[in-house]
């Protein structure tokens, strides 16, 4: 699967930069121009947001991301892990959470798409988070430019292919 997905990815790469078809035509969504490094990292101004229009949609959101990264989390866990813990998995999700505030970021949740990837690959320890952490880094720092000419279609591929590995279908007629 790794293995198609890289191809995948290196083939329409190459193909879309090397015509410039996209940009030429406009007849192939691409990522555009992406800017690398990260952003500087300070406290934001709450000051004029509505706070309390936006915790209680805020609250539900982050609960429905705990449940999706623990549902995750317990469907690709394996026999001899030591098992998951919710209280560290919270406590965890709401740590990246307040770190992405600091650096503008997004809202965090867990990622199906890499915990399938992974698991597809056979990942089995915390030392992958790590090498896949350094290896985003490194394209963040200095590899983003490179990508402008990904069409949306092969990322989106790369993603499908990884994902339907956790579908069961057997589970889902069975909550049917």
């Amino acid at each position: 699967v790794i293995e198609g997905a890289n191809i995948t990815a290196s083939r329409a790469l190459s193909a879309s930069n090397s015509t410039k078809v996209a940009g030429k035509y406009g007849c192939l969504k691409v990522l555009g121009p992406l800017q690398s490094g990260f952003t500087t990292p300070g406290i934001p101004d709450v000051k004029t947001l509505p706070l309390t229009l936006m915790v209680p949609p805020a609250v539900i959101i982050a609960l429905i991301a705990f449940m999706e990264g623990f549902a995750v989390a317990k469907a690709v866990e394996r026999d001899g892990d030591p098992g998951i813990k919710a209280n560290y998995e919270l406590l965890g999700l709401g740590l990246a959470n307040v770190m992405s505030g600091v650096f503008k970021g997004i809202p965090i949740a867990g990622s199906l798409s890499r915990t399938a990837v992974a698991s597809k690959s056979g990942s089995s320890s915390t030392f992958t988070v790590l090498v896949t952490g350094l290896i985003v880094t490194v394209a963040i720092l200095f590899l983003l430019p490179v990508f402008q000419y990904l069409p949306y279609c092969a990322l989106a591929s790369i993603i499908e292919v990884a994902v339907i590995g956790l579908f069961d279908a057997h589970a889902f007629r069975q909550a049917w």
